[in-house]
């Protein structure tokens, strides 16, 4: 937990001519903040970051996380020099605009606040593995490398 964005880094710089596109929850992403900082200077240019912010570690019963409404993602990967950072409420309005930034040059940090379903957490629980390999095999179409971090 924590390394989806080190990972994902690590995977740009190895397949420079693929986009890289890591899903990190914004549990992980605090426990791992310095990374903005290095990807930024790495200035991958195929390297889109999306954060599902809801404000709980999800995966493991939906424990808050301690300040949970008192950060903002976008200004973090901001301050720590990724320029094309992003911050979408509206599921509607991320749908339209993502299409748009798969095809610009990174890196890019997207912060998405989501919020659950309490009978969605049955649906992903001990069921994570099988939901990735469904969302790989979507995104391969597009030819992205996909890394996940839900915690």
């Amino acid at each position: 937990m924590g390394k989806a964005s080190s990972v994902g880094l690590g995977l740009s710089l190895a397949k420079p001519s693929q986009k890289i596109l890591v899903l990190d929850g914004d549990g992980g992403l605090l426990m791992n903040l310095g990374s903005l900082v290095t990807i930024s200077n790495a200035d991958p240019k195929n390297f889109i970051h999306i954060v599902f912010d809801d404000g709980v570690y999800y995966t493991t019963g939906s424990q808050p996380i301690s300040g949970k409404d008192k950060y903002d993602f976008k200004s973090i990967a901001i301050g720590s020099g990724i320029e094309q950072s992003y911050s979408f409420d509206d599921l509607e309005i991320f749908s339209a605009e993502f299409e748009l930034l798969l095809n610009e040059d990174g890196p890019i940090f997207i912060s998405l606040k989501i919020e659950h379903k309490k009978t969605l957490m049955d649906a992903w629980v001990g069921n994570t593995k099988e939901h990735s390999r469904k969302i790989k095999k979507y995104l391969e179409g597009n030819k992205l490398l996909l890394f996940i971090n839900f915690l």
